[in-house]
């Protein structure tokens, strides 16, 4: 596929990929005799830079019909957010394995940055890009009042694929509700990412 820019389903999914096709995976989670064609079926690592939260996305929480909507996005490296079309994503990929991530509101304002990886050969790189963003925004955070709670130092998650976000103050400042669905966009738009990606390794 090659660089695709310049810059759901709700399920408790329980352990399917794994626990049943277990005998077709080494010991890292990959598919055996093909390395990359899994990464779409994986559990998504997301984790909020601000707060360390993490949460394990199963791959049946994002369905077919929303991936079938945001892959030609995706593919364009920026769009407007569906449902939402003031509101617009961007993607950069500086490497073969992981990319950047922005979402700007309306007024054309960073609300969250992000780095989505998905090798772990090359996860220590996109974690120095990631924290790279998280300390200029927790600076700017602390200049601007805001707790500690909300600018803690987190560690970078042990499995990949994983999903590291950075909520800016516009975020913050911003109506609630926009958190709600820009959680589940942000996991909707990595795990579309991964299925663009399993598709250009298996061509």
């Amino acid at each position: 596929m090659g660089d695709w820019g310049d810059f759901g389903n709700m399920g408790d999914a329980q352990g399917v990929f794994f626990f049943g096709y277990a005998k077709n995976f080494d010991l890292h989670g990959r598919m055996k005799n093909s390395p990359k064609s899994s990464i779409d079926k994986m559990p998504i690592h997301h984790l909020t830079m601000n707060t360390g939260h993490v949460t394990v996305q199963q791959p049946e929480r994002t369905g077919s019909a929303t991936i079938k909507i945001l892959k030609p996005l995706v593919k364009m490296g920026t769009a407007p957010v569906p449902s939402f079309s003031k509101w617009h994503f961007k993607l950069e990929k500086p490497a073969a394995t992981w990319c950047y991530i922005e979402i700007t509101n309306p007024k054309s304002e960073p609300v969250v940055f992000g780095v989505l990886a998905w090798e772990k050969n090359e996860a220590e790189e996109a974690w120095k890009a990631v924290e790279e963003l998280y300390f200029l925004a927790s600076d700017k955070m602390a200049e601007m009042g805001f707790p500690e709670s909300v600018l803690a130092h987190s560690a970078r998650p042990t499995d990949v694929p994983w999903l590291a976000v950075i909520l800016t103050p516009t975020a913050f400042l911003a109506n609630p509700f926009n958190l709600l669905w820009l959680g589940d966009f942000e996991n909707c738009l990595a795990r579309t990412i991964l299925h663009v990606e399993a598709e250009s390794s298996s061509d």
